[in-house]
């Protein structure tokens, strides 16, 4: 059945209904749109903001056809033929058999043990921790192809001026007659003339309008935008570092973007980081992630230590892969910055009380990040130590023998809540009770599980006092609530109780499992007719656009193109995971499952608007009780009435 506007009631009138998160909007194949004035179900669409800046989709598509798959994969895992395809260990997660295929013809790879799939955008971004802007351009680099042109000149071309002026005025300070006191300190932490250039150190003199002199007063305010420069209540500015080493702050694209000063002699702060600008955004960049990701990603490991300075003698010592956060506690995003780069990270504290609270904090903020393949690890130096000490002290070799020996997070969280609160049996049901609610914050139902079993082995205790299952233990069924005496609402509030609709994160997890798995499998491209699926109307997501193209293809009868497609797709926001293929389970059929969530999604959105309108004037608005029963129906049948549907 082809439905019409509203489930074939032809168009609805617009009634005064209060604000709702739709803007206008059409699917591919939806015709015309409706009369101004009339309300159509294709109107009904989540609004989200578009992206910005994106490559023009010609680029993606010459530098897909120019890379050769085999040769990237093949510099880091060894592939063997077999028939079209290439099998290797899969770079993403430990095995000892090869699940890893490479098909070459078509540009993609999928491992079936753990999921892995996509193209060489893909898996340069996930092998190197790269964004999709960095891996085409740095692919296109690779292939001799000229990056785009920009769409206009850098909004902060002025601003960069101003702090490249700045660095240079900071240089020459260092190494003249005011920089002497800063320069012995710095030689006394072992930080000579070769390493003070290698990491463009600067000063700041002990004067209030040194830099605001140089910038003149047509840059001085460009200076106050940037943070370098402050105002005060009398509306003068001045230099924002006085008295103060100068350490530059870069992007991930190695652009200053702001500075840290370290306080010569005494004084407070000790440290003074540069303020939030529209260049610098302190809770999402690393102090020297830009110079470190080649170590990190060749160690696979991330250490994250508290000072610049303690970044600078570990990589002079050798240990490249260190950073730091910029003055403020480590936040998820920045561990998520990590992940991407490698599975290995060590927060690397000092040992004493603060260090360990500090410790605790991280773990908190690593928890929502923590699954199957990442490896978190702390790393307590002794009492009165920091990594730049204790590393000219001991050498390079002993560091990183304390670096291996790092404890994971179940028994650093152990620790903390038996000394916490104690051994006896009041003190053990406290710890038992937050470690339980430690266990529950990790993304992964398997690492929790394996954490609450390692402290149920501590305490001597069964597993589910823990919240955690035995062996054999069938997950526990909600009981069902006795029926309730009170009178029957209204039928389209009870459907709006009976089905929770669904959030813009939940769709866009499963359109684009879908979504990928259609342009990765022949098989479930022939089995979804996408314009079936979307003929209310396509809500609004990050890859609407590229979306546009696959149903004209399907259309067309044109076949699969998965490197070309995914290479579209990803561009806005990385395509979710593939679902698993599961021995004895059919593409055809875990497409049109896919395809039955995704149908069901958008009808209850419809009916959740329908049921508003309908309960603000049930008379008035009487005929939308046929839309939305038959809304209803469908979501009870699906879209494919013969495949399962999971809610």
């Amino acid at each position: 059945m082809r439905m019409g506007c509203c489930c074939g009631s032809g168009p609805l009138p617009r009634t005064k209904s209060p604000p709702r998160p739709f803007i206008r909007g059409r699917s591919p194949s939806s015709g015309p749109r409706p009369e101004k004035g009339v309300l159509s179900c294709r109107d009904l669409v989540p609004q989200r903001e578009r992206p910005m800046a994106r490559l023009p989709d010609s680029y993606i598509d010459q530098v897909l056809a120019r890379s050769d798959l085999e040769s990237l994969i093949g510099q880091s895992v060894e592939l063997k033929r077999q028939g079209r395809n290439l099998t290797g260990l899969c770079p993403f997660h430990t095995e000892k058999s090869p699940s890893f295929s490479v098909n070459p013809d078509k540009g993609v790879y999928y491992c079936f043990g753990c999921g892995a799939s996509g193209n060489a955008v893909s898996f340069l971004m996930n092998r190197e921790g790269l964004s999709f802007r960095e891996a085409v351009l740095q692919l296109g680099e690779r292939a001799g192809i000229s990056p785009p042109q920009e769409d206009g000149p850098d909004p902060y071309e002025g601003l960069r001026e101003v702090m490249a002026r700045s660095h240079r005025l900071f240089v020459k300070n260092l190494e003249g007659e005011e920089g002497r006191a800063a320069r012995q300190y710095l030689d006394e932490r072992g930080i000579g003339p070769e390493v003070r250039k290698e990491y463009r150190l600067g000063f700041a003199p002990d004067a209030w309008d040194r830099l605001v002199l140089e910038l003149g007063p047509r840059d001085a305010p460009k200076g106050e935008v940037a943070g370098v420069v402050v105002r005060n209540e009398a509306g003068r500015l001045y230099d924002r570092f006085r008295s103060r080493i100068i350490i530059p702050i870069t992007d991930d694209r190695g652009r200053l973007v702001s500075f840290g000063g370290r306080i010569v002699g005494a004084g407070e702060p000790k440290y003074l980081n540069g303020p939030e600008s529209p260049l610098f955004h302190k809770g999402e960049l690393l102090y020297g992630l830009h110079e470190a990701l080649p170590a990190i990603r060749k160690e696979r490991r991330a250490i994250v230590v508290e000072g610049y300075f303690d970044r600078i003698a570990l990589a002079v010592a050798g240990i490249g892969e260190a950073v730091a956060p910029l003055g403020t506690a480590l936040t998820q995003e920045q561990i998520e910055r990590l992940w991407r780069a490698c599975d290995t990270v060590v927060l690397c504290f000092d040992g004493d009380n603060a260090g360990r609270r500090a410790a605790w904090r991280g773990l908190e903020r690593a928890l929502p990040t923590l699954k199957e393949g990442r490896r978190l690890r702390f790393l307590f130096l002794p009492e009165g130590e920091d990594p730049d000490t204790l590393v000219r002290q001991e050498g390079a070799q002993r560091f990183r023998t304390r670096l291996d020996e790092a404890i994971p997070p179940e028994a650093f969280a152990w620790t903390m809540v038996i000394a916490e609160h104690g051994e006896d049996a009041e003190g053990m049901a406290a710890a038992a009770a937050k470690l339980k609610g430690l266990a529950d914050q990790s993304a992964s139902p398997i690492l929790g599980q394996a954490w609450r079993m390692a402290w149920a082995k501590r305490l001597n205790w069964p597993i589910h006092l823990l919240g955690g299952q035995s062996e054999g233990q069938a997950p526990a069924v909600e009981a069902k609530p006795a029926p309730s005496m009170k009178p029957r609402p209204a039928p389209s509030m009870r459907y709006v109780r009976r089905y929770r609709l669904s959030e813009d994160e939940q769709f866009d997890q499963v359109f684009g499992s879908l979504l990928h798995l259609l342009v990765m499998e022949e098989e479930a491209w022939r089995a979804v007719d996408l314009e079936r699926v979307f003929e209310l109307g396509l809500p609004e997501n990050p890859w609407a656009g590229p979306f546009e193209e696959l149903v004209e293809a399907q259309e067309k009868g044109v076949e699969p193109q998965p490197a070309r497609w995914l290479g579209h797709l990803s561009q806005d926001r990385p395509l979710p995971p593939m679902p698993m293929m599961n021995e004895g389970v059919e593409v055809s059929v875990l497409a049109r499952e896919l395809a039955n969530r995704v149908a069901v999604m958008v009808w209850k959105r419809h009916i959740q608007h329908l049921s508003a309108l309908y309960q603000q004037d049930p008379k008035a608005n009487r005929d939308l009780w046929d839309d939305i029963s038959e809304l209803q129906r469908l979501c009870r049948n699906g879209l494919y009435p013969g495949q399962t549907i999971r809610d």
